[in-house]
């Protein structure tokens, strides 16, 4: 059971907290749902402290999933990949720190609204990646059952 799920725990104290975060997840994957979004999400985890050992979500083949912690020095991914990979690590690392040429890098393949929804849908999936994270080392089952204010 996921931490951020409509059954888990942070769900069971503070259900309008999830369901606005559900909604936001939902919007992103509907505006940026393709492979590549895929492929960073999973870096992004993966840098956020997931395990390696993660399976590669739909879109992502597992020879892709193994090598994205060294993405930069691997023939598996192409240039347009290597460009959404550099932006999200920059992204996760320091967010104020991404340049022009991280999002001039995606322009040979995609449009000025694409790449708008593909930062869109990074800032979510981050955001929504450190809260599960920082809601996954406060809540416990014991605190999850517990009433508000106990």
């Amino acid at each position: 059971m996921s931490i951020m799920s409509l059954d888990g725990p942070v769900h069971a104290r503070a259900p309008e907290l999830v369901a606005e975060l559900l909604s936001l997840n939902e919007v992103a994957q509907t505006t940026c749902s393709g492979p590549e979004m895929a492929l960073c999400q999973l870096r992004m985890r993966q840098m956020h402290g997931a395990g390696p050992g993660e399976a590669a979500p739909e879109g992502v083949s597992p020879d892709q999933a193994a090598a994205l912690s060294q993405w930069w020095d691997s023939d598996l991914f192409s240039d347009h990949e290597r460009a959404c990979l550099s932006l999200t690590e920059q992204f996760v690392l320091a967010v104020s720190s991404v340049t022009q040429a991280d999002i001039d890098a995606l322009k040979p393949t995609w449009s000025d609204d694409q790449i708008y929804d593909f930062v869109m849908a990074l800032y979510v999936a981050d955001m929504s990646s450190r809260a599960s994270l920082v809601l996954g080392s406060v809540f416990d089952d014991e605190t999850a059952t517990r009433p508000l204010g106990a």
